[in-house]
């Protein structure tokens, strides 16, 4: 089926409205959580099968938290390399140093680090793109010591785009999965998040993603969904 340009236009326009009217926040988000992600990011390229990305990126906390010093929740900066194993399949690792506050607004002192490593593979059907990834991520309080792992995940991430003809504005949607101790075991899931965004590029100004966010945990006792607006930059 050939979908034209206005329809495409008149689809976004209206998943905008719902989303952003009165009457639907107020009804699907006042018993949730609200926060706003913006990063910048830097790739550089290094060879045919080698890149690294720097990133930066600023989380500010829902408006319905019980603090009122400041919306800030946390901030990260990350250094990542990726590795092309094949025309399809990629490997990465990745660290990031974090400075987080608790739920009560307060800074305690103690910086965060975390490290991931993942294997993603992506496939191209004509317009249509599919990928798929399996990250495992550990977290630390203070230094580098795994005998001082304060969180351990799996991740299985899915995501599919479609390249409209004559539109810069293609969809991308996806869902991802975080388990802890086995990504094999359905008990294990933790929490869950589905997105919805799109990308504006251009050569003077580079790249900037536009996303929606849906998290939510699982057979936790603080369940309540998370609603998350992502804006991020990347440099040419």
């Amino acid at each position: 089926m050939k979908i034209n340009q206005p329809s495409i236009r008149l689809y976004y326009l209206i998943f905008f409205f719902i989303f952003f009217s009165k009457d639907y926040v107020h009804g699907q988000l006042e018993n949730s959580e609200r926060e706003f992600w913006t990063s910048v990011k830097y790739q550089e390229k290094l060879s045919e099968k080698f890149s690294i990305t720097l990133e930066g990126q600023l989380r500010l906390n829902s408006f319905n938290k019980d603090f009122n010093k400041s919306h800030y929740n946390q901030s990260f900066f990350e250094l990542e390399s990726k590795t092309k194993l094949s025309k399809i399949f990629e490997f990465g690792l990745a660290y990031r140093s974090i400075n987080k506050y608790n739920e009560s607004g307060n800074n305690n002192g103690i910086p965060y680090k975390r490290i991931h490593s993942f294997l993603k593979s992506e496939l191209d059907l004509n317009r249509l793109s599919i990928s798929s990834r399996i990250q495992y991520q550990t977290k630390f309080r203070g230094k580098l010591d795994f005998s001082n792992q304060i969180k351990k995940y799996w991740r299985k991430k899915f995501e599919f785009s479609y390249n409209f003809k004559n539109w810069k504005l293609d969809p991308k949607l996806g869902c991802e999965f975080f388990m802890k101790n086995n990504f094999l075991m359905p008990k294990n899931y933790k929490k869950y998040r589905i997105f919805f965004g799109t990308r504006f590029s251009g050569r003077e100004f580079g790249k900037i993603d536009v996303k929606y966010l849906l998290e939510k945990g699982v057979k936790s006792a603080s369940s309540d969904p998370v609603h998350v607006m992502k804006i991020g930059y990347i440099i040419n």
